[in-house]
């Protein structure tokens, strides 16, 4: 089968489809669409079959099952879904889940159009429990620097690259920044990590303006006399949407 008859794709509207290995019977790949788009991408495999260097892992999968005188399997999870934004929706809850069930099979650069935000990825019962209804923080008894990790937190984060993210590149300068006895990590105003800096420097840069540009990073060690901060919120001292450091304490009524 090469495509869906207009009748079909008439009656599909939006959909949700996977594209299965007819060898072990893997799925490698989730995607969205309507039409014939859970077929194009054989048909985009078979026009660079003859130039395998402008071939990227899919299209090299699909080459090699026909090759082997196969077709790719399509099965569609959902249709006539209301809206694309809906198919997303779906599509990234359907890679969330294939990934935590059969690590490193999916083929899929990105993991959906909505992965990035913070209601659209696979979560513990735990974890939304903190996310919604997390205490709030105690009162600062001292300075601390919030640096957002908003773009860069997910929950099965290493320490090791936790630290990585919360200690550099922050447009922090002067004596504020050296007046701060901890950083904190902050992901959508929950805090998930506490570091003491030891040593802050700098770093110039002229990325994106073009213009060189000063840019502070700490060398640090966990301070766990501050662990009772961590999976607490701070959005209190949060006051804009977009953020990437705030200083904040002490507060009044914490000695």
């Amino acid at each position: 089968m090469e495509g869906f008859s207009p009748l079909t794709c008439e009656a599909l509207g939006w959909y949700v489809y996977q594209l299965t290995d007819p060898r072990d019977a893997t799925i490698f790949y989730v995607g969205k669409g309507c039409g014939n788009r859970a077929f194009a991408h054989s048909a985009t495999a078979r026009d660079t079959a003859d130039h395998p260097e402008l071939q990227g892992e899919k299209a090299r999968r699909i080459s090699e099952i026909e090759r082997a005188g196969l077709h790719v399997r399509i099965h569609v999870l959902r249709h006539r879904l209301a809206s694309e934004e809906l198919a997303f929706e779906v599509e990234s809850a359907a890679i969330d889940l294939l990934n935590v069930l059969r690590r490193e099979t999916l083929l899929n650069l990105v993991s959906g159009r909505h992965s990035h935000r913070h209601h659209s990825t696979l979560l513990s019962a735990e974890e939304l429990e903190v996310r919604y209804a997390a205490a709030e923080a105690p009162l600062l008894r001292h300075r601390v620097l919030l640096v957002s990790l908003n773009r860069n937190w997910r929950p099965e984060m290493p320490d090791e690259e936790l630290y990585e993210r919360t200690r550099f590149w922050w447009k922090a300068n002067g004596w504020r920044r050296d007046e701060c006895k901890h950083v904190m990590g902050v992901h959508n105003g929950i805090v998930r990590s506490v570091y003491r800096p030891i040593r802050w420097y700098s770093h110039t840069s002229t990325h994106r303006t073009g213009k060189p540009h000063r840019r502070w990073g700490f060398d640090g060690e966990p301070a766990p006399e501050m662990s009772n901060f961590l999976r607490t919120s701070v959005r209190r001292f949060l006051s804009a949407p977009q953020w990437t450091h705030r200083y904040a304490g002490p507060e009044e009524g914490s000695s």
